[in-house]
């Protein structure tokens, strides 16, 4: 049995944390791991999520366990890098999650530690790389390349209209998605509503 854990805990790691459960309840022999807590150096953020395992403590200092997996629920794209970097150089390694609901096409390849929630719909010949999270009901065309450390939100849709040439669609490092299109410039980082 796989030893899991999460790594945030805010509401993105409150969904990943549902994503799992759900899962591991209707599956429970396809999903066969034990998540043991969360990880967070804020523990206020533990303390307005309700999880049924318990806070772990501060990430920073913690010593990487190689018996267990990581998920690292936290969308800030940069803060999420540094963390991934130094725990990987600790010797860590990360888990990969693709929900039973999804629907993955032909030639279909993602990297370590990418999320695929529930209801997803992905194309043929796409490659999703490391870190990569696709929360629900996300929707993406064949020929789609995403790179490392990209969140895409609810019911994003990325289409490829079947020509490698205009519907081949590569996404940069550190973009976040969502549906409306607006960008955010309070955040800092490429967000997108």
């Amino acid at each position: 049995m796989k030893q899991l854990v999460l790594i945030g805990g805010t509401a993105l790691s409150a969904t990943i944390y549902s994503f799992l459960t759900q899962a591991q309840e209707v599956y429970p022999e396809e999903f066969d791991f034990k998540i043991l807590g969360f990880f967070d150096d804020a523990a206020d953020h533990f303390k307005n999520q309700r999880f049924d395992v318990p806070y772990l403590g501060k990430i920073t200092g913690h010593v990487v366990r190689m018996d267990v997996e990581y998920l690292v629920g936290i969308r800030n794209t940069k803060l999420k890098q540094r963390l991934v970097k130094k725990l990987t150089m600790k010797g860590a390694s990360f888990f990969k999650f693709i929900h039973p609901l999804a629907k993955l096409g032909h030639s279909f390849d993602s990297g370590d530690g990418c999320i695929i929630g529930p209801n997803c719909t992905i194309g043929d010949n796409v490659l999703l790389g490391n870190h990569v999270v696709l929360l629900s009901n996300v929707r993406i065309g064949d020929e789609v390349t995403i790179h490392d450390f990209n969140f895409i939100s609810d019911y994003v849709k990325i289409e490829s209209y079947g020509t490698k040439e205009v519907g081949s669609i590569t996404l940069q490092d550190h973009y976040q998605l969502q549906h409306e299109g607006k960008q955010d410039p309070i955040k800092g980082d490429d967000i997108y509503y």
